[in-house]
């Protein structure tokens, strides 16, 4: 039908192009604000479809996990509650062959945290208690992938918790947590990790 080749044919340019990735989260922003339910379908066939992609699209090597996770960042930022009803569809990400869609995927628990947190304080206390309780399922993301197979998600994971410091999203009981699992990388033998355990550990000071 034609909502199906209109998904296939958003896939296929996000998988091409990564300046689409930006466009595309503005596309369905648009959709979700302009025609609702519809929207809210599109949109849901649209994070179906990239959650469901076969491995010949999702190799490490392949250009499109990357934009996938570029997407999924922009997405979150945008229409975060959108997300958080397809969590769902998110998780087959941090399992994916590429590093950079595994990152991005990071990168985007993180910023769904950070939104829900922040609107969180404009919302009603029955309400906001309901958002927040997804809180600590969101920080699980970030501090399970300082475990990663690889550097360069480790590295991304903590600079994840790291934003979250600086945007005073990390749920209060967590703070001792997330400062033991971040130190416990100043002995990874990736350079780049260990600086960031340093780097997370000074935020977390400096706005906790």
């Amino acid at each position: 039908n034609q909502a199906q080749s209109t998904v296939s044919e958003l896939v296929r340019l996000l998988l091409s192009h990564e300046h689409a990735a930006t466009h595309l989260a503005e596309l369905a922003q648009s959709l979700l604000t302009e025609y609702s339910d519809a929207g809210i379908a599109l949109v849901s066939d649209l994070l179906y479809e990239l959650a469901n992609l076969p491995p010949s699209e999702m190799g490490a090597d392949s250009p499109g996990p990357k934009h996938i996770g570029s997407f999924l960042h922009s997405l979150a930022v945008r229409e975060p509650l959108m997300l958080m009803r397809n969590l769902k569809l998110l998780q087959p990400h941090l399992s994916a062959e590429s590093h950079a869609l595994r990152s991005g995927a990071v990168s985007t628990f993180g910023q769904l945290l950070i939104q829900i947190m922040q609107q969180s304080r404009n919302m009603d206390e029955e309400t906001s208690d309901a958002v927040l309780s997804n809180a600590d399922a969101l920080l699980r993301i970030p501090l399970q992938r300082l475990e990663d197979t690889d550097a360069r998600v480790r590295a991304r994971a903590l600079h994840t918790l790291e934003l979250l410091s600086e945007s005073r999203a990390l749920p209060p009981a967590q703070h001792q947590e997330v400062a033991e699992k971040g130190l416990q990388r100043l002995a990874d033998k990736a350079s780049s990790v260990r600086k960031g355990a340093l780097k997370l550990f000074r935020h977390l000071l400096e706005f906790n």
